[in-house]
């Protein structure tokens, strides 16, 4: 990833440069962080990073703002244009796991069923947006087009920085408490079978789960952390994780 500072620096100057056209509309793209795109695409194949990077890149031609369909109603770029397409399979596949997930979680459960129901509905209308002919799109459904890539990028790296963030609340707990590495890691692994909406299910539902968040902070905010809590609660926590780990697991885990 070693264009990506440059490529995103380039294409943040641009986009600034260009906000009154931009903005104005409403239309992508968002400015790119780098630390952000890293962490979208840490584990993607070297293909797609650089299919990115080439878009971004691409947002500095010159009729990179022209109307994509000038004889429509619909102010869509032919930059932003190119941008659905190059994304619209990745965003499809978003939405077809997620409501898989779900539909798995939900399993014929009544009471999942009854605080899941509508967001399986309404991501359901969302997957729908995604088999339109952008051609044939009025500008309010642009709009609305925006907010269906716009949802499935900050849902998808919000739950990675969720998960991510627990799973290194945990290995620190763990080391600070003295365990050994390997035994910190094998943990670690049997949470990573799960996909990010089974683990939020079992953190919905298993105080145990949930208990870690507390275990450990850095108060100063300098990069030490410290336990927050006594070494003997937080010994005792973590050996029920340990103990019911397996079983938690086989409870949640539902996909493939």
């Amino acid at each position: 990833m070693e264009d990506v500072s440059r490529k995103l620096t380039n294409f943040n100057q641009k986009q600034r440069y260009n906000k009154s056209r931009t903005r104005k509309r409403g239309m992508l793209p968002r400015i790119r962080s780098v630390k952000t795109f890293k962490l979208m695409y840490s584990d993607k194949p070297k293909e797609e990073v650089e299919r990115q990077l080439e878009l971004y890149k691409e947002f500095g031609k010159r009729d990179a703002l022209d109307l994509a369909f000038p004889e429509t109603d619909s102010r869509l770029s032919k930059w932003e244009a190119k941008y659905f397409d190059v994304n619209r399979e990745k965003t499809r596949k978003f939405y077809d796991d997620e409501i898989k997930d779900l539909e798995n979680i939900i399993g014929g459960k009544s009471e999942l069923y009854q605080r899941q129901h509508q967001r399986l509905v309404n991501l359901t209308r969302l997957r729908a947006k995604l088999d339109k002919d952008l051609s044939t799109l009025s500008e309010n459904e642009i709009k609305s087009l925006r907010t269906v890539y716009d949802y499935a990028e900050r849902s998808k790296l919000s739950k990675q920085q969720g998960f991510r963030t627990y799973l290194s609340q945990l290995e620190r707990t763990m080391a600070n408490l003295g365990y050994p590495k390997a035994e910190i890691n094998g943990l670690i692994e049997k949470f990573n079978v799960l996909s990010e909406n089974e683990f939020y299910e079992m953190m919905m539902n298993e105080d145990l789960i949930d208990a870690v968040y507390d275990l450990i902070d850095s108060p100063k905010g300098r990069g030490k952390y410290e336990l927050m809590t006594d070494e003997d609660r937080a010994i005792g926590i973590i050996t029920d994780i340990q103990n019911r780990v397996d079983g938690l697991i086989a409870k949640y885990k539902v996909s493939d």
